[in-house]
């Protein structure tokens, strides 16, 4: 009949319009659903001249996972194995993403955070909420002596600690690019 290079790359081609689709639908609902940045410029990301949407973020991550999926796919031939051992490997790629518990807390599992498509794509979507959102937290702490010191601090500096967000949205985006290829 024909060999497995045809079958895939059909496959891919035939998969397409569900994965520019999924994202974009899902993105459109719950982007203003949730009460995210209203703001254009936050939805649709310009970054110098190149044009980036957020939409691009869930596209890329969207592409990563399922090459995660095929290249799991390709190494485990049996259904019934490879659906009870995709729970046993999905959850530490959640736990690492850097959302649930801090990768510096996983002890001895964090080098594996570098190729969790959900941390990288965490990473782009929260730089691309918080940065430049201009919210100030306050934090009242009485000292020593009694007085009350005020604390400022910018919401994006709290969340780029608390999520270990290191790297900047066309750095996420690259590597959500790498690993789906990689893949």
């Amino acid at each position: 009949l024909y060999s497995v290079s045809p079958y895939f790359f059909a496959k891919i081609l035939s998969e397409l319009p569900f994965f520019f689709l999924l994202p974009l639908s899902g993105a459109l609902l719950y982007y203003h659903g949730c009460g995210l940045n209203d703001d254009p410029d936050k939805f649709f990301i310009y970054c110098k001249s190149s044009f980036l949407p957020i939409v691009l973020t869930l596209i890329l991550t969207y592409f990563a996972g399922s090459g995660y999926g095929i290249f799991l796919g390709s190494l485990i031939s049996d259904r019934k194995v490879l659906v009870t051992l995709l729970p046993i490997l999905n959850v530490p790629m959640m736990l690492l993403s850097g959302y649930f518990v801090k990768i510096e807390n996983v002890v001895g599992l964090g080098y594996l955070s570098y190729i969790s498509c959900l941390k990288w794509g965490l990473n782009a979507a929260a730089v691309n909420e918080f940065k430049d959102l201009g919210i100030e937290i306050t934090t009242q702490v009485i000292g020593s002596n009694g007085q009350v010191i005020h604390l400022k601090e910018d919401i994006y500096e709290i969340v780029k600690e608390q999520f270990s967000l290191d790297y900047s949205i066309t750095a996420s985006l690259a590597v959500l690019g790498g690993l789906y290829l990689f893949f």
